[in-house]
């Protein structure tokens, strides 16, 4: 009786030890990282980082998360996380695009774009059923192809960067009539989310913070959802983010927690690691200095060009120069991009319509320059046009 025992036992050990896991705390060596993301001797995550250019960043917890289990039908089993988070943006007025908490049946995002994409999906893929893909995204980037409200929301996405259900960051007060409270997600401070999944209500919860604010009862955004055709048996959780050509922040993750069936554990704010300090020193190497000033050297060259085109159109010669690029200093030779300079003269051209509806704002100025947009194949009707009609304008958004 007594080997009996001991077999059974050992079979139940084995049992559960092969199973997947059902919660845990991050503690900064039980993860899988790809592309830009690092964690550093204090534990500290850093999903990208500022200088890094059209670069994806990844890290998912290593082992694979139960969400369904034969005992409930198929449903989707609740679930529990919080995590703490800091966004640093290497300049003002060219911050990253945001950053996402995923539920993905892969811990390799293969073929993700940067930029607008978060690192989540391509062009082709976003929107497709097969993604099998939940994500709570923390927006910072007012991308028009999703149908973003803003460039500081929060939303909930399946399958796909067009969010089911948004929300400006921001916080209801202790108070149930409280006045709502504004968050700048990118103003280098750290901010606690909560994502609660209930299986019974089939309800999502996100809720957003500062650190210094304890969970709330009433949430940013709800959404009801049953999720058994998204969530697979089996899922890998963790965190995606990405950088454009010219927008970037330092995407940090400070501390997480996860839990199936429960409140995950409460995070201990006097243990969380602090972001390194930027240096108050400028290093005075040349590519130092042009990546302190490129955003002042961008204005510049934008408001040069666009002076020019503006000269051209008042003279009529704009075609011709977009053909034969007399515009381009004879200096440089062969040092430089052809496609790029088309690119920076046309965008000048544009800038400088006389139309104040015909020129685009510096948001969609941006996506031409990191190639997220092209422009209008019908540019030269636009930048001749004294008028433009409604599917004009619809080209020009886009």
């Amino acid at each position: 009786m007594s080997y009996m025992i001991m077999a059974v036992f050992l079979l139940l050990k084995f049992a559960y030890s092969s199973s997947p896991l059902d919660d845990f705390i991050f503690n900064g060596s039980t993860m899988k990282l790809d592309g830009t993301a690092k964690i550093d001797s204090k534990g500290l995550l850093m999903l990208t980082n500022s200088t890094s250019s059209r670069q994806t960043g990844h890290a998912f917890y290593n082992d694979a998360i139960q969400f369904k289990n034969s005992t409930n039908n198929g449903s989707v089993i609740s679930f529990f996380t919080t995590f703490i988070f800091e966004i640093v943006p290497k300049y003002p007025s060219l911050d990253g695009h945001g950053m996402a908490f995923v539920i993905s049946p892969s811990k390799e995002l293969r073929g993700a774009r940067p930029a607008g994409y978060l690192g989540l999906f391509d062009d082709i893929n976003t929107g497709s059923s097969s993604n099998h893909i939940v994500a709570v995204e923390i927006d910072t980037f007012k991308g028009v192809e999703f149908d973003d409200r803003d460039d500081n929301h929060i939303g909930i996405d399946i399958n796909g960067l067009k969010s089911i259900i948004s929300a400006s960051a921001g916080y209801f007060p202790a108070a149930k009539n409280g006045t709502f409270k504004d968050l700048k997600l990118k103003n280098g401070d750290p901010m606690q989310v909560w994502v609660e999944y209930n299986g019974v209500e089939k309800q999502i919860n996100v809720t957003l913070s500062p650190i210094n604010v304890t969970k709330l009862d009433l949430p940013l955004i709800s959404l009801r959802r049953d999720l058994p055709q998204v969530i697979l048996d089996t899922m890998y959780v963790g965190f995606s983010t990405s950088t454009g050509r010219l927008t970037a922040s330092d995407y940090y993750i400070l501390s997480w927690s996860f839990k199936m069936n429960g409140e995950a554990e409460q995070i201990d704010l006097s243990r969380i690691p602090k972001i390194p300090q930027p240096s108050q020193k400028i290093d005075r190497e040349p590519n130092a200095v042009l990546e302190v000033s490129f955003p002042f050297i961008l204005f510049l060259v934008l408001l040069l060009v666009s002076l020019i085109g503006g000269l051209l159109i008042s003279r009529k010669k704009f075609i011709n120069v977009l053909e034969d690029w007399e515009a381009i200093d004879q200096s440089l030779g062969t040092e430089y991009v052809v496609e790029e300079a088309e690119l920076v003269l046309k965008l000048g051209l544009l800038c400088s319509h006389a139309m104040a509806a015909a020129r685009p704002s510096m948001s969609i100025v941006i996506k031409y320059l990191e190639g997220e947009a092209k422009l209008p194949d019908n540019l030269s009707d636009i930048i001749r046009s004294q008028i433009l009609d409604k599917p004009q304008m619809e080209r020009m958004c886009h």
